[in-house]
């Protein structure tokens, strides 16, 4: 996944919002899993993404308690973008079905100390958030379009270890559906950041605080170490792991923050 470039042209929310992408289970021929079953580490890796993915509303909730809502763009692009990823997680969950396989992820959490502010109740992370003021809105852009990046990485490595045709499909869609939400959250991102250091400092202790890709706080420690070897270990593990790092130190200000949260990643 490359990292979007700023357009001359501003994003259309609107067009975004009327071309909204649906429930994706008619492109995907889950009847070939019958003949064709993924195997055990494939069918673990779409759970965990299915929990990824299945979390945005949470994060859309939390978003939305902030300065973020005074900023009526991102507030109707967020609207929309948790829409399609929320049918995203339903393709996911129409893998697992077709498998007699459910969502739930068993185990003991992950427990790093850097990660402990995302565990605060969702008042206390909304009173937090809006001391911070407007400056917010450049974490939350910057989070979601990093996010984005890693997400689309481990779709790729699914893609990589399943080899299935359905998975190609999906994953085909995956990409059409982020290069909006990367057009957007790369546009906002690298405005808000070039405009306000206190945005820049705010944006990089996020960065490095927080549990990737984001929703993966609450999946079990194995299930987590099974997204980020298959992602970022091995040949072209190394290679996804760059274009993350190299992404992130494009943005105004990231460039000593790339390094340190492409460590983080297979930590």
């Amino acid at each position: 996944m490359t990292r979007t470039q700023t357009q001359e042209r501003a994003f259309d929310v609107r067009a975004f919002a009327r071309d909204a992408r649906g429930s994706h289970r008619d492109a995907l021929d889950l009847d070939a899993f019958a003949g064709s079953p993924l195997d055990d580490v494939a069918l673990r890796l779409v759970a965990v993404l299915h929990t990824v993915e299945a979390a945005t509303m949470e994060r859309l909730r939390d978003m939305l308690v902030t300065a973020t809502h005074k900023d009526a763009r991102m507030t109707a692009f967020l609207v929309t973008w948790a829409y399609e990823r929320f049918w995203i997680a339903d393709a996911l969950r129409a893998i697992l079905d077709a498998h007699g396989r459910t969502t739930e992820l068993h185990g003991r959490p992950r427990l790093r100390l850097r990660e402990l502010p995302e565990r605060r109740g969702p008042i206390r992370r909304a009173l937090i958030a809006n001391v911070t003021g407007a400056d917010v809105v450049a974490v939350h852009a910057t989070a979601g379009l990093v996010d984005e990046w890693i997400v689309g990485e481990a779709f790729g490595a699914l893609r990589r270890h399943a080899r299935h045709a359905t998975i190609d499909v999906l994953a085909q869609i995956v990409d059409e559906v982020q290069a909006r939400h990367l057009d957007f959250l790369g546009q906002e991102a690298e405005r808000l950041l070039a405009e306000s250091p206190r945005a820049r400092r705010l944006t990089s202790r996020a960065l490095l605080g927080t549990a990737w890709p984001i929703g993966a706080l609450h999946v079990p420690a194995k299930a987590r170490h099974l997204l980020e070897r298959l992602t970022f270990v091995g040949a072209q593990g190394r290679l996804a792991l760059g274009r993350v790092r190299d992404n992130v130190a494009a943005l105004p200000g990231m460039d000593a923050t790339a390094a340190r949260l492409a460590a983080r990643l297979v930590a």
